[in-house]
């Protein structure tokens, strides 16, 4: 997953979509790789049967992914469509653990509405426009950090 730059998209569209829709539930975010094994009858019948959950992958960065802490210790940018690193390090969210996840995921409408306009979200969005993980973080830390 991209920088900042796909992050803030991904994010505008979530307030988009659950502004103009009030009969969206879900959110199931892919790639342009990705092909659905299953009808959408199916993935809907299952989507109904577990209203009020999440599908995404989250991992504590810390215990089970150490060597990837160097992305969120040093500020990053992006530059010509590269993530360019400063050697300079900082500190994590203050009371905050660093988790990471896949970029594909499956949202309800409660995580959706919190991502677009939780007040502690912003937190997160300001410390992660400078992270190299910043498409895997924003939704596993924000969430975890929730208990979605």
């Amino acid at each position: 997953m991209g920088g900042w730059s796909q992050v803030s998209i991904q994010l505008e569209g979530v307030k988009k979509l659950f502004s103009i829709s009030s009969d969206c539930d879900f959110l199931i975010n892919l790639s342009g790789q990705d092909f659905p094994l299953k009808s959408q009858e199916h993935i809907m019948a299952f989507l109904n049967q577990h209203r009020g959950k999440n599908f995404i992958n989250i991992i504590d960065q810390i215990n089970e992914w150490p060597q990837s802490l160097l992305r969120i210790r040093w500020f990053f940018f992006e530059f010509q469509n590269r993530m360019m690193a400063v050697p300079a390090r900082r500190r994590y969210l203050k009371g905050a653990t660093p988790f990471v996840g896949s970029g594909w995921f499956i949202l309800d409408r409660a995580f959706c509405r919190y991502l677009s306009d939780g007040d502690d979200i912003r937190r997160y969005e300001r410390y992660l426009q400078i992270h190299s993980l910043s498409g895997r973080a924003i939704f596993s830390d924000g969430g975890h950090e929730q208990r979605f």
